[in-house]
């Protein structure tokens, strides 16, 4: 089992991410919370489809976990088409996430929490001329 914990640094000492998208890292740990491997996000600054584009590298890499703080509607149906399980509400430590999943704390889901182009800066509306 792997789980993919969204984090902003390469460690399980780092912070949470809440993105899932645009988050820098993913820390992988199985499930006994031994570090696996760091992988950076590729697509933490693509100007489009960042969501849809982590779910494949999370598919790519053998992910049955993803941990996080907010998904998106367009990063989640991968994921699920997958069977990856998704769990949100992620805060803390990368330690502290998996201590919360591992303590039946964060809630898994089938939808979105977080509305289309959120963890871009952009807010997801469209430039009004």
């Amino acid at each position: 089992m792997k789980i993919a914990i969204c984090s902003t640094g390469s460690d399980l000492n780092s912070s949470t991410d809440p993105r899932f998208g645009r988050c820098p890292y993913f820390v992988l740990v199985d499930e006994k919370g031994n570090h696996l491997q760091t992988l950076e996000n590729e697509s933490q600054n693509s100007p489009h489809g960042a969501g849809i584009s982590t779910a494949q590298f999370m598919i790519n890499n053998g992910v049955s976990t993803v941990l996080a703080g907010k998904i998106g509607p367009k990063a989640i149906q991968p994921l699920l088409s997958a069977g990856i399980d998704i769990y949100t509400g992620i805060s803390g430590s990368v330690n502290q996430a998996l201590q919360s999943y591992n303590e039946n704390k964060l809630s898994r889901t089938n939808n979105a929490n977080a509305s289309p182009h959120s963890g871009s800066g952009g807010g997801g509306g469209r430039k009004r001329r």
